[in-house]
């Protein structure tokens, strides 16, 4: 579909010769919008992160604490919901059950 794999690629992110700078909700994958439901609103879709795959709530974390989300921009992330809007949060905002609800803490 994208014939420029620089749209992979954030350029504030320094790391050389990765795939992607983004994550991608693996809970979310494959399902229709309306399965979802309100969770739409508040389901995370893709986030920066230093791999390419969340699937695991211990990964919804900082990268400085161990975690895959790389705050790279302001001390913060961009994230893109299920439901299609994006918008910048602090990582420690991101929440587990923003990936999964059975994610509780």
């Amino acid at each position: 579909y994208a014939k420029n794999d620089q749209i992979c690629h954030c350029p504030s992110d320094s790391r050389k010769n990765v795939d992607t700078c983004f994550a991608y909700n693996h809970t979310a994958g494959g399902q229709d919008i309306d399965q979802i439901g309100e969770d739409a609103t508040q389901m995370i879709i893709f986030v920066d992160a230093s791999d390419h795959t969340i699937m695991m709530d211990m990964e919804v974390a900082p990268e400085s604490a161990g975690g895959k989300l790389a705050d790279r921009h302001n001390q913060g992330l961009n994230v893109a919901f299920v439901d299609g809007h994006v918008k910048w949060q602090q990582a420690e905002q991101v929440k587990p059950s923003m990936f999964d609800p059975a994610w509780m803490p």
